[in-house]
């Protein structure tokens, strides 16, 4: 092994030595609080252990990695840790932008020069309401039939930081700043996210967090990823990211040795919704019209948004079945496209699958990590679907294991019966 390799290691292995918590590597909770990882509290990841272990029982260490997923970045920075390049996609500008924050370097002076910059000029940006205008009502104080997620004073001086943020001439100081103050939005706000949105805080009105508040997290939040990039910023330099849809984007990608990703699993879970804050805020969204837009070009695993469900690709007959059965119960589920929805699902991740075909090294991997879902009384088996088609477009099963269960809607009574599995394919000779 190389020095060089033999350091990024022993980097990787100082990072991960602060998990604490024992839990399933497909599951987040036990690195929310890892260096980079803490950037913005994202739930649905695995854990960076994962990745690792993935890695370490090949035969031949890769030497590109690919995530056409790629969320908060946790497949293409703990590959960073490795010393392997990553590719990485994502259609979610806020969470592309997250991703390649964890991924850039950066010089520390510039870092604490640009905090003594914001500190500084901050109260000198004024906010008019034709800057309050520009955003959905429900935001700001008195918002619409007494709700709101932010006070009027909180919401200015969110704006004011927003403004000095967006002066800033180095891109790549300006998007991590804008990380930082996306991470802070939530926490700040009177909601909290739970299951598939967003719901008041219990005794909101009377609880809601002041100006101090904000300021004193960012602050916190800010040198917390300036500790972190003085500590873990040797990681290797290169990455290759991707903004947009993987669907189309898959077409810019060269080749890759390794693929391990989890997609938006099929269960009308809409993550755009999850982020409209961050969205919003931080001007990555500017009218309702582009929030659609965005929507339309996530995975078709939701039924949020008017879209064409057309298959394109989806050879399975276990599909054939779920979407035979969905279709005899339609009148029952809460929404008339979900069979349609199931169908174009798959047919997206065969077509991104076939794409990936053309591009995988002769003895790649392909690692998807699955999760099923449950309308009424039919169980959408994802992993077995997904492995017919894998193996009709040209791949075979290497290996398929079930990682932990999952529970089911409230409307199903909450019922821990799900399979989340990994989904391991290899080209076939």
């Amino acid at each position: 092994m190389s020095t060089s390799l033999a350091n990024q290691e022993n980097l990787f292995d100082k990072w991960v030595d602060q998990l604490k918590v024992e839990a399933p590597h497909s599951s987040n909770q036990p690195s929310i609080n890892l260096p980079y990882q803490r950037w913005f509290r994202f739930k649905e990841a695995y854990s960076p252990q994962l990745v690792s272990d993935i890695v370490s029982s090949l035969e031949t260490r890769p030497v590109t990695v690919l995530d056409p997923f790629g969320g908060c970045g946790t497949t293409a920075v703990t590959c960073q840790f490795l010393g392997i390049t990553p590719t990485a996609i994502e259609v979610n500008p806020f969470l592309a932008d997250l991703t390649q924050s964890k991924l850039s370097q950066y010089d520390l002076n510039d870092l604490k020069s640009a905090k003594l910059d914001l500190l500084q000029a901050v109260d000198r940006i004024h906010i008019t309401q034709k800057d309050i205008d520009k955003y959905p009502p429900t935001f700001c104080e008195p918002g619409i039939k007494d709700r709101w997620l932010f006070s009027e004073a909180l919401f200015h001086r969110i704006l004011q930081y927003k403004a000095v943020i967006n002066s800033f001439e180095d891109q790549d100081v300006k998007r991590l700043f804008k990380v930082v103050l996306g991470s802070c939005l939530i926490p700040v706000s009177n909601v909290l996210i739970d299951g598939k949105g967003r719901k008041y805080r219990k005794n909101w009105l009377e609880n809601q967090s002041k100006v101090d508040d904000f300021e004193e997290l960012f602050l916190q939040k800010l040198d917390e990823v300036i500790c972190d990039i003085r500590e873990y910023g040797a990681k290797t330099r290169d990455f290759n990211l991707l903004k947009g849809d993987c669907r189309e984007q898959i077409k810019n990608v060269q080749s890759f040795d390794l693929s391990i990703f989890s997609p938006p699993y099929p269960n009308t879970f809409d993550y755009t919704d999850v982020y409209n804050v961050e969205l919003w805020i931080l001007d990555y969204i500017k009218s309702n019209e582009q929030c659609l837009s965005l929507r339309s070009e996530t995975l078709r695993s939701h039924v949020q948004v008017k879209r064409d469900y057309g298959n394109i690709y989806a050879k399975s007959f276990l599909l054939e079945q779920v979407e035979k059965q969905l279709k005899e119960i339609e009148q029952n589920l809460w929404h008339k496209d979900i069979p349609s929805m199931v169908g174009a699902y798959f047919s997206d991740l065969g077509g991104l699958l076939m794409e990936m075909r053309t591009k995988i090294a002769v003895d790649g991997n392909i690692i998807m990590v699955v999760g099923d879902s449950a309308y009424k009384s039919i169980r959408v088996p994802v992993a077995d679907i997904l492995e017919e088609i894998a193996i009709s477009i040209g791949y075979k099963t290497h290996k398929k294991e079930v990682l932990r269960k999952l529970r089911t809607s409230y409307q199903q009574g909450r019922r821990q019966d799900l399979d989340e599995t990994m989904l391991w394919v290899v080209p076939s000779s």
